[in-house]
């Protein structure tokens, strides 16, 4: 009679401690992905609002999106010296003149933009779209940031390269 009941309680601890378990390595597994985040900063191009994302935003932008920020999408090119990166959301006016007013941005008066010339096999990034847009910018050293707000779909493209 003893055996089946310490059996019965042996059985009950192992898979309650198999329930922490379980969820200790999920943490383990969040913290790895939050750790290596850091030193390799995820850009998710295929899909649209994501946390890794809008994090970006907030780190490029210097806030976190706001609700009318929709259809994130970010990339990343940091192979060799001369990084890049691109975004594409939509977004209201006010949105577009905080980013403006966050980054110090310019109008174009020096037709600086000639850089246009980058593409991405991606369909957020609207390159036909964008050469018809006037863009705000600012350049400082190697460092071009590059703004284009599409005002008739409440589309918003960033570029910043380091050349």
């Amino acid at each position: 009679m003893k055996r089946p009941l310490l059996l019965f309680i042996g059985v009950a601890f192992f898979l309650s401690s198999c329930d922490r378990l379980s969820g200790l390595g999920y943490r383990v597994k969040e913290k790895a992905k939050s750790t290596v985040d850091r030193f390799f900063p995820t850009y998710e191009s295929k899909v649209g609002d994501t946390d890794y994302n809008k994090k970006r935003f907030k780190e490029f932008f210097g806030f976190y999106p706001t609700d009318d920020v929709k259809n994130l999408y970010a990339y990343a090119d940091e192979l060799g010296v001369d990084a890049s990166y691109y975004f594409s959301f939509n977004c209201n006016e006010q949105t577009v003149e905080r980013i403006i007013k966050e980054l110090e941005l310019q109008k174009d008066t020096a037709n600086r933009s000639s850089v246009i010339g980058f593409d991405l096999p991606y369909t957020w990034w609207n390159t036909e779209r964008i050469d018809k847009l006037e863009p705000v910018l600012k350049i400082e050293k190697n460092i071009h940031w590059y703004l284009w707000h599409d005002r008739e779909k409440n589309q918003a493209y960033f570029l910043t390269l380091d050349i």
